[in-house]
């Protein structure tokens, strides 16, 4: 005897289609959702899917295709309570500036001879020492300078004609 045989003698159910059915809850008292899988026989609604909704339906909790989406839209700084005023970006723009123009010497003092052998390379200055070091990655040129001075702020020019990488 087939094994298809077999079955149909064993169950009676066997051929009959099954119904597969998905059932999507949303809680409104917290961000859990639940999705429950069912398989019934054709033509009755699964015990699985009463109990389910009937359990939603009496703390008076939605289905996920009911449920209105309520995303609050949130504008404006990541840290609100971090706040710079008008005066000290003021002041940092200044100390940046000041940095850059103790720095800049050195790069005008190298730059001629610099252009011809490492054009589009990069330069870190360390401003207090007036050290300079040379490496085709910009990132490796900070590596270099910070071996040498761990503490110490750097400025990275590239060595073309304006010191910097592209345009505004």
């Amino acid at each position: 005897m087939g094994e298809a045989n077999r079955r149909k003698r064993l169950d009676s159910n066997y051929g009959n289609s099954l119904n597969i059915g998905c059932f999507i809850a949303a809680s409104t008292s917290s961000d859990a959702h639940a999705v429950y899988l069912g398989i019934g026989r054709k033509g009755n609604r699964s015990l699985w899917y009463n109990l389910i909704a009937g359990t939603f339906e009496n703390k008076g909790e939605k289905t996920m295709t009911s449920v209105k989406p309520t995303r609050t839209v949130r504008r404006g700084r990541l840290f609100p309570e971090i706040q710079w005023s008008e005066e000290k970006k003021a002041q940092w723009r200044a100390e940046r500036e000041a940095f850059y123009q103790r720095c800049k010497p050195t790069f005008d003092r190298l730059k001629p001879e610099l252009i011809k052998t490492h054009y589009n390379w990069y330069m870190a200055v360390e401003p207090d020492s007036g050290d300079y070091f040379i490496d085709k990655d910009d990132m490796v040129a900070g590596k270099i300078a910070h071996e040498k001075y761990p503490k110490a702020k750097l400025h990275v020019f590239r060595i073309n004609e304006t010191g910097v990488c592209g345009t505004i």
